[in-house]
C-alpha cells in the first residue's frame, strides 16, 4: 500500500473517529454552551435541560424550572421526532410532553407562572409570540400523564387544585414566502381529572376571511370546578356543564361574532339555606348567547331559586355595549307557584352607565299582571354603585304609581323606596345608612283606608334588613300599628308589632270593612304580635286585650266588657286554655242580667270553646257547662243551671208586672237556639223545699187571664186577693216555648199573709164581712204567655249571627 492511500485511509479514518466523538459529545457541548443561551431570556432563576438522546431523528431530554426555591416546570422526559427532510422544511413531526408538571399561582384574580414583579409594569416593545406566524411547524403535540397544579397565594398545600391532563393536538401549517410557518387550523382533545374532571374538543382554522373557533366541554362534576373557598366555606355545588362555544375573529384580536351554548343538569349552587337550580330534574338549566364585541342576544331557560318555596324564573332579550354605557331590553317571568301566586311577566329596559368606580343601573318596566290576581303601574328602579379599594357602596330606589290586588281591589297608591347599602357590611367604624319604604295610601275600592312608612338599614351581621314600619288608619277610628324587625337573606324573619291601647268604635269603620248586620262595638283595643319566620315554619304568638268595651245590637246591650287573648301558635288560630271574659251587665228587652265571666278558648279561626261561664241574674246566679261555638252551627243548644233566683225578680222579667216580695228559686232551663228562634224546653225551677216566703202580686188582672180555667166565684175572689199578699209554702216555675211564645207556668201552694172577709158555707168559701176573716190554704195553677221578642230583642236567626261573628 503507497504512502498516499495510507494517509488517506488515515484521513477518513479521523474524520470518522471525529464525527463519532462529535456525535457523543453533541449533546454535552449543547447542554454546555448552546440550550443556555436559548433560555437566558427565560424569567427563572433555575433553568435546566438536559438532552439524553441527541440523533437524526430524535431529540429526548428533561427541562427542570425553578424561580427562587419553588419549583415551575418539571418535564422528565420531552421528545422531538422529525427527519432530515421535515427540518430542512422548518417542520417537526411530533412533540411528546410526559409526566411534565407545571405549578401555578394565583392571588384570587390572576394567574401566573412567577410572581409579577414588584416594581415596574412597563413593556419593552416586545410583542410576545405571533399566534399567526411560527419559526417552526409542529405537526402532532402529545401531552401524556401532565399535572398541573394551582397554589393560592396565601393559602396551604390543602387548598391547591390539582389538574391531571392528557391530550394531543393536530396542527396544520402554510409556508410563507420567508420560510415562516402560519397556522391554519389546529384539532385537538384534552380530558383532565385530578380536582377537575373535563373531556374539551378544540377545532379551529384561520383563513382570509379571519380566525373560526369551535369549542365543546364537557365537566361532568361543578363541584370540582367550584369547589367551598373563602373562610366561611358556605358554597355547595352540584351538577354538570356541557358547553358549546363558536367565535370568529379578525387576526385573532378582533372579536367578529360569537355563539355559547351551555346546559347545566343536576344543578344546584346552595348558599346559607338559598339555592339555585334547575326547575325540574328533566329540564336542564339552558343559557344561550350569541352576538359580537358591541351587542349580545340571550336567553335563560329552565333556572329556578329555591329559599322557602320554589321560585321559577326565565329571561330573554338584548345587550349592547358602547363606550361606558350597557343597554339592555328583554323580557322577565317568574313563577312561584300558579296555585298560590300566578306567573308574573313583565318587559324592561335597563341602562348601565360606568364612569370610573361608578355604576348607574337603570330598569324601567311597562304596567304589569300577575295571572288575574295583582297588577301594578309602570315600575322604575335604580341602582348606583360606587367601588373603590376598601369596598362598595351602593344605592336602589324604585316607584309604581299603583299595586293592586285585584279580586278584592286593594290598591297601594304612591310605593317608593330607597335602600342604602354597603360592602363590607356595615361596622362601628362604618355605620349603616337608613332607606325608606311609603305608601301613600291603601284603599279599599273607593275608601282610603291607611298610610304605611318604614325604614330600612342595613345589617352589620349576616346579610339582611333590619326596619321599623307604621301603619296608620285613614278612617276616624285612628289606629296606629309599629313594628320593628329584621329579615336575612337566607329568610329568618322576626318581627313584633304593637297597636298601643286606642279607643275602638265600630260605627265609625268605613263600609267596606263593616260586615252587615255587626253590632256596634266600642271600647279600647290593644294588641302584640311576636313572630319569627325561618326556611321551615313561620311561629308566632299574639296577645289581643279589649277592655271597657259594650256591644249594642237592637235592645240588646253588653256593657263593661274585659277581655285578653293569648294566642301562642300562631299561626294556628288556637288559643292558650282558660282564657277570661268578663262582661259588667247584660240587658236585653226586659231581661237584665248582671257581671257575668266566661272562661274560654279558640279552637281555630272558625271555632270558640266555652270551657264554663257564670252570670248573675235576679240576686243569684246562673251557670252553664262547656259550650262549643262554630260558625257553621245552625242551633246552639245549652242547659242553665239556675242557683236561688229571685222568686219575684224573676217573674218581673218574665213580664209578671208589680210583684214584689222574698224567696228564691232553683233549678235548670233547657235552651235552644236556631232557624225558629229561642226555644225553652221543659225549664224547671222551684224554691227550696221548708224555705218559704211572702210575694205579692198587684196587677191580679193579668193573673186573673192566667187562671182562665177557674170558674169565676168567689173562690177565683178569695184566690185573686190571697195573691196581693200570699205566704208560700213552696213554689215552682215551668218555662216552655209555644210558637213564638214563652208559656210560664207557676204553681204556688200557701195561703193569705193575713186574714180575708171570707168564710165558709155550707164548706163552701164565700165573701163575708162578718168575723175575724180567714186564711184557708190554696194551690195555685197560673199561666203567663208572654212574646218572646218582649223579652230578649236578640234578632231570631242564630246562624246569621255566627256567620257575621
Amino acid at each position: 500500500m503507497n504512502k498516499r492511500s495510507t494517509n488517506l485511509i488515515w484521513l477518513i479514518g479521523s474524520l470518522a473517529l471525529a464525527a463519532v466523538c462529535l456525535y457523543l459529545l453533541l449533546p454535552l457541548l449543547c447542554e454546555k454552551y448552546v440550550l443556555p443561551q436559548l433560555t437566558r431570556s427565560l424569567p427563572f432563576s433555575i433553568r435546566t435541560i438536559t438532552l439524553s438522546t441527541l440523533s437524526p431523528t430524535t431529540i429526548s431530554g428533561t427541562v427542570e424550572l425553578h424561580q427562587q426555591d419553588r419549583e415551575v416546570l418539571s418535564l422528565p422526559r420531552f421528545e422531538l421526532n422529525y427527519t432530515l427532510s421535515s427540518l430542512k422544511n422548518r417542520e417537526i413531526d411530533s412533540l411528546l410532553l410526559e409526566s411534565v408538571t407545571l405549578n401555578l399561582e394565583t392571588d384570587g384574580d390572576t394567574i401566573y407562572l412567577t410572581p409579577p414583579p414588584a416594581v415596574s409594569h412597563q413593556r419593552d416593545g416586545h410583542s410576545g409570540i405571533s399566534l399567526s406566524a411560527w419559526p417552526l411547524a409542529v405537526r402532532t403535540v402529545k401531552i401524556k400523564n401532565g399535572v398541573i397544579i394551582l397554589h393560592s397565594k396565601d393559602g396551604g398545600a390543602e387548598n391547591a387544585i390539582t389538574l391531571l391532563l392528557n391530550g394531543s393536538a393536530a396542527l396544520d401549517f402554510a409556508t410563507m414566502a420567508d420560510g415562516s410557518k402560519v397556522l391554519r387550523s389546529i384539532s385537538a382533545t384534552v380530558q383532565t381529572g385530578g380536582n377537575t374532571a373535563l373531556t374539551a374538543r378544540l377545532e379551529a382554522n384561520s383563513n382570509e376571511g379571519g380566525e373560526n373557533i369551535d369549542i365543546a366541554a364537557t365537566i361532568p362534576n361543578l363541584a370540582q370546578l367550584l369547589p367551598r373557598r373563602g373562610a366561611a366555606g358556605n358554597v355547595d355545588t352540584e351538577g354538570s356543564l356541557d358547553l358549546t362555544l363558536n367565535l370568529r375573529l379578525h387576526n385573532f384580536r378582533q372579536l367578529v361574532s360569537f355563539q355559547l351554548s351551555a346546559l347545566l343538569d343536576n344543578f344546584r349552587l346552595s348558599s346559607h339555606g338559598t339555592s339555585i337550580t334547575q326547575q325540574s330534574p328533566e329540564n336542564p338549566v339552558t343559557i344561550r348567547l350569541t352576538g359580537d364585541s358591541k351587542k349580545i342576544d340571550y336567553s335563560l331557560t329552565n333556572l329556578a331559586l329555591a329559599t322557602v318555596r320554589q321560585i321559577d324564573l326565565a329571561s330573554d332579550g338584548t345587550i349592547t355595549v358602547q363606550d361606558q354605557t350597557t343597554a339592555a331590553a328583554g323580557s322577565v317571568t317568574v313563577t312561584v307557584n300558579e296555585e298560590v301566586v300566578p306567573t308574573f311577566a313583565a318587559d324592561y329596559t335597563a341602562t348601565i352607565d360606568r364612569k370610573g368606580s361608578s355604576i348607574d343601573l337603570a330598569v324601567t318596566t311597562g304596567p304589569m299582571t300577575v295571572g288575574n290576581r295583582f297588577s301594578s303601574g309602570p315600575v322604575t328602579v335604580h341602582t348606583f354603585l360606587d367601588m373603590n379599594q376598601t369596598g362598595v357602596r351602593g344605592r336602589i330606589e324604585g316607584s309604581t304609581p299603583a299595586l293592586t290586588e285585584l279580586q278584592r281591589d286593594l290598591r297601594a297608591s304612591g310605593v317608593a323606596f330607597t335602600f342604602p347599602f354597603q360592602f363590607p357590611p356595615p361596622s362601628a367604624k362604618s355605620p349603616p345608612r337608613a332607606g325608606t319604604v311609603t305608601v301613600d295610601n291603601l284603599s279599599l275600592g273607593n275608601t282610603s283606608l291607611a298610610t304605611f312608612s318604614s325604614t330600612l338599614t342595613q345589617l352589620s351581621g349576616e346579610p339582611g334588613i333590619g326596619f321599623q314600619s307604621t301603619l296608620t288608619s285613614d278612617f276616624d277610628n285612628r289606629m296606629t300599628v309599629n313594628c320593628n324587625g329584621e329579615a336575612l337573606l337566607n329568610f329568618p324573619l322576626k318581627l313584633s308589632c304593637t297597636l298601643p291601647a286606642t279607643p275602638f268604635d265600630s260605627s265609625l269603620l268605613p263600609p267596606p270593612l263593616l260586615p252587615p248586620g255587626i253590632p256596634r262595638i266600642t271600647g279600647t283595643i290593644e294588641a302584640a304580635v311576636d313572630a319569627e319566620h325561618d326556611t321551615s315554619a313561620l311561629r308566632a304568638e299574639a296577645t289581643v286585650s279589649f277592655y271597657g268595651g259594650t256591644v249594642i245590637k237592637g235592645d240588646t246591650v253588653l256593657s263593661g266588657i274585659d277581655v285578653k287573648v293569648s294566642f301562642p301558635d300562631l299561626p294556628k288560630f288556637r288559643s292558650a286554655p282558660g282564657q277570661i271574659c268578663t262582661i259588667g251587665n247584660i240587658s236585653s228587652g226586659t231581661i237584665d242580667m248582671g257581671g257575668a265571666i266566661f272562661s274560654f278558648r279558640t279552637e281555630d279561626a272558625n271555632s270558640l270553646f266555652i270551657e264554663k261561664g257564670q252570670v248573675s241574674w235576679c240576686g243569684g246566679k246562673v251557670e252553664l257547662g262547656s259550650l262549643l261555638l262554630t260558625r257553621d252551627m245552625d242551633r246552639l243548644s245549652t242547659t242553665l243551671y239556675c242557683d236561688r233566683l229571685g222568686f219575684t225578680d224573676l217573674l218581673s222579667q218574665f213580664g209578671v208586672e208589680e210583684t214584689e216580695g222574698e224567696g228564691a228559686l232553683n233549678g235548670k232551663i233547657p235552651i235552644s237556639w236556631g232557624k225558629e228562634g229561642l226555644v225553652f224546653d221543659d225549664g224547671f225551677l222551684f224554691s227550696t223545699p221548708g224555705d218559704g216566703g211572702i210575694v205579692k202580686f198587684g196587677n191580679t188582672r193579668q193573673l186573673q187571664q192566667g187562671m182562665a180555667g177557674m170558674n169565676q166565684s168567689a173562690y177565683l175572689d178569695y184566690s185573686l186577693m190571697a195573691l196581693e199578699n200570699f205566704a208560700y209554702n213552696w213554689t215552682r216555675l215551668k218555662l216552655n216555648t209555644i210558637d213564638d211564645n214563652l208559656l210560664l207556668t207557676m204553681e204556688l201552694d200557701g195561703k193569705p199573709a193575713a186574714p180575708l172577709p171570707f168564710g165558709y158555707n155550707k164548706g163552701r168559701i164565700v165573701a163575708s164581712s162578718r168575723g175575724p176573716g180567714i186564711q184557708h190554704p190554696i194551690r195555685l195553677d197560673v199561666n203567663f204567655t208572654v212574646p218572646l221578642r218582649d223579652l230578649f230583642r236578640y234578632g231570631k236567626n242564630f246562624q246569621s249571627l255566627m256567620e257575621n261573628m
